[in-house]
């Protein structure tokens, strides 16, 4: 990002696509045709995961998601995204600095690959603290979606976040295109946390390998589960 100042403009990540889109041409508009045909499917696993959670909170914070699926197809899109870290069981993380291993929250996995915050106010604060507990277990942080609304079926603003730059686009597909891309692009890493929900999409949505790839079980299950050929 410092070598190449032109990435920081507000328009910098189209640089980025194209990159992506040089590397794999074929994949340049998968997720924009793959996802409208998964979306019920994604949506009623979820239902029936539910069902079976024990968990009150994420219960609640599940269901109220399912419900606002209703409202519009953008909150729908919303949706399927912010329930998909809820359909796989947390990943256990060897901290790269001090004892121990870390095992996110479902929570954590949805925060990790979607931040969704309530207002604008919000923003750097969270920003901040994120930064701060990656350097505590020695990670970095890498491209993030952050949404802004206080609920889902009135988003105002969808971000990505690469580095110190906050890329704006307008819808929440775009979003997860433009950092899925950007990902690829940069050669970054997934966000540790939402490793297997990054990889779900690029397994499943995008129907990409390539020679880095880490193969999760819960991965593999819920492609199957979704009768998603890959």
């Amino acid at each position: 990002m410092n070598e190449f100042p032109a990435l920081k403009k507000p328009v910098g990540y189209k640089l980025l696509l194209e990159d992506f889109n040089f590397l794999y041409p074929e994949k340049t508009q998968t997720l924009f045709e793959n996802i409208p045909i998964y979306k019920d499917r994604i949506l009623e696993h979820a239902k029936s995961i539910s069902t079976n959670l024990r968990d009150p909170t994420l219960k609640s914070l599940l269901n109220e998601y399912l419900d606002q699926a209703q409202e519009d197809e953008e909150s729908s899109l919303v949706a399927v995204f912010l329930v998909l870290p809820f359909l796989f069981s947390p990943v256990t993380i060897k901290k790269k600095k001090g004892k121990g291993n870390w095992r996110p929250s479902k929570s954590e996995m949805r925060d990790g690959f979607i931040l969704h915050l309530r207002s604008h106010a919000e923003l750097q604060e969270s920003i901040t603290r994120r930064k701060q507990k990656y350097e505590q277990l020695a990670f970095t942080l890498q491209p993030l979606i952050i949404i802004i609304g206080p609920t889902i079926s009135d988003i105002a603003q969808y971000f990505i976040l690469v580095d110190d730059t906050y890329y704006l686009v307008n819808s929440i597909i775009t979003a997860v295109d433009c950092c899925f891309k950007i990902i690829h692009a940069l050669h970054a890493e997934y966000p540790v946390e939402s490793k297997p929900v990054w990889y779900f999409i690029q397994k499943g949505c995008y129907k990409l390998k390539t020679s880095w790839d880490t193969e999760y079980v819960t991965v593999n299950s819920l492609i199957s589960d979704l009768d998603i050929s890959i």
